[in-house]
Parts: structure tokens; sequence; C-alpha cells
């Protein structure tokens, strides 16, 4: 028998995200003053989009962007101080920011998305994978066993990441196995997943399980034979 966990460095990234993204959301909920945490949020998501909007550019995604922000010249709200403008547009933003306002919610749903993520992290982090002769259980939290004779379903997907700027950087493969009980999910940052993908298509093969084009074609970039 052998057991598996997902290693801490590997979950370092996730608990700094849902960490680091709880602290800013409740932050900007609490926000009072004009200029402050809010506004800067939104410069930054303003530059983001920016990005990606030339991005698409660049690769031929797109040839036109419409904005139908302004029915009239707009020329005038950039007249004056700079500073004047920059506080009043933080005033703006900060006014919508009300109990029951549009703006609220949105960083309610912010909040509950980065308590999700946090929550999935700690939920990998005390996972363990057990792997022996009769199946694969996985645990301690929602315990699940899935016997290899009952094994009835084998999927594997690759996801793949991109940069901001469109370079490739790699991705993340994710294995599910499915029973007439239930499944159980693992991805590739776990230790030996290859190892555990060869076992699982061996006894998907002896079970005469068939698998799909996607997950025939990720099998064999792993040097994988396909069931058949």
């Amino acid at each position: 028998m052998l057991e598996f966990r997902y290693p801490l460095s590997v979950l370092v990234k996730d608990y700094l995200l849902g960490l680091l993204g709880l602290a800013v959301s409740v932050q900007i909920l609490s926000t009072t003053e004009s200029g402050s945490g809010i506004f800067w949020f939104f410069v930054a998501l303003t530059a983001f989009f920016l990005i990606v909007t030339a991005n698409a550019f660049r690769l031929g995604l797109t040839s036109q962007v419409t904005l139908p922000a302004f029915n009239d010249d707009p020329h005038g709200a950039f007249a004056g101080n700079p500073t004047e403008l920059f506080d009043g547009f933080a005033r703006s933003i900060l006014s919508t920011q009300e109990t029951g306002s549009g703006l609220f919610w949105f960083f309610i749903a912010l909040t509950a998305f980065f308590l999700i993520v946090t929550a999935n992290a700690a939920n990998r982090h005390v996972t363990r994978i057990t792997v022996s002769e009769d199946g694969i259980a996985s645990g301690p939290w929602m315990r699940r066993f899935i016997a290899w004779n009952d094994l009835k379903g084998l999927s594997l997907r690759f996801y793949a990441v991109r940069s901001v700027l469109g370079r490739n950087k790699g991705g993340w493969m994710t294995l599910k196995l499915k029973s007439g009980h239930g499944s159980i999910t693992v991805d590739s940052d776990l230790p030996h997943f290859q190892s555990l993908v060869t076992k699982a298509a061996l006894m998907a093969k002896e079970n005469g399980v068939l698998v799909d084009a996607y997950t025939a074609h990720n099998l064999l970039s792993l040097g994988i034979e396909v069931p058949a």
C-alpha cells in the first residue's frame, strides 16, 4: 500500500492567493476614505484589462475594440487639476460602495471566492491518496474508495496556462476515476502522478473501460498505452 499527499511547496501559491485576496477584499469593503484601497484596485484592474486587450491585438484575436461609453465629447472631462480629477474618480467609486449596491455585492462575492480558494488549499493540504492492489482511496475528509475491479470510467485532462502576454507557461493534468458509487480526482501536483495514471489505465483496460479522444491523446503524451 502506498500513500501520497500534496507537498506544501505546491500549495503555497494557493494559500497566498486565498489569504492575500481575502485581506484585500476585506480592506476594500472597509474603505471609507477616497483615494485609498478601492481606488487603486480599480486602477490596477483597468491596467490589467488594457494589457489583455493589447495582447488580443498582438495575437490577432481582434481587430477592433468599441467602447460605447461616451455619448458626447469627453475632452472636457479631462480638463482641470489631475489631483482633483482622481479624487473625484475615487469619490465616485466610493459612492457605489454602500450596502446593497452592485459594487458592494461584487466584493462580497470576491471575498467568498478567495475564501473558497483558501479552503480548497487547506483541503488539498490534508488529503491523502492511498493506492493498493485492491483500489484507490481519498481522505480523510469525505473519504472515498474505488475498487479497481469496480472502475467504470477514466478521464485525463490537460489545462494549459498562459501568461497575460500570451506566453505558454505549461499547465497541469487532472485524473478523474469513476465507479458506480462515486469518483476520485487528483492532479499532477501529486507525487508519482504518472505512476498512478499508468496503474489506473492498466486497470481500465482490464475492465474494458473506453476513454474519449482527449484522454487517449493525453495518455499517449505520457507514453501510456491507451485502454481499448
